[in-house]
């Protein structure tokens, strides 16, 4: 588990041993430094279970509330047969960031939504419509969105 701020800088860190037995759920006390933060607004929780990709995230304030920087990212879009992928890497934590295809196209649908991304982290969209998007379009604003993009 990771107490840290919201541009990537750790604050805390420590190893919790859990076990869960099957069909159950396990409460365990947080240590101090891990539960209470310096700066509510700034900062969040992140807990990662072992070498899975599972992980939950705790915000210390409610969204409307946090300290957001101003969103950041890199995209790129990838032609396939059947469709375009759109990687995202974050250069600064997206909440809940989603892309809306079907403001260039009323048939475009998308594999996923409302993926929090870490400054580093990235993604993939796969989108499918009837013909191919405008990829500039995809990769920027209205069409891609996130919590902390939203004025």
């Amino acid at each position: 588990m990771t107490r840290g701020t919201l541009t990537g800088e750790p604050r805390a860190k420590t190893t919790l041993e859990l076990d869960v037995p099957a069909y159950s759920a396990v409460t365990l006390p947080l240590p101090a430094e891990l539960a209470r933060p310096d700066e509510a607004r700034r900062e969040l929780l992140v807990a990662e279970a072992g070498d899975s990709a599972e992980r939950a995230l705790w915000f210390f304030a409610e969204d409307r509330d946090v300290d957001w920087p101003a969103a950041a990212w890199d995209a790129t879009v990838e032609p396939f047969d059947g469709g375009q992928r759109v990687r995202v890497t974050a250069r600064t934590v997206l909440r809940d960031l989603t892309l809306f295809p079907d403001r260039l196209d009323g048939s475009a649908t998308v594999d996923r939504a409302m993926v929090t991304l870490l400054p580093g982290e990235s993604t993939t969209f796969t989108v499918r419509a009837d013909g191919l998007l405008d990829a500039v379009a995809l990769t920027a604003r209205p069409v891609l969105r996130c919590v902390n993009d939203i004025d």
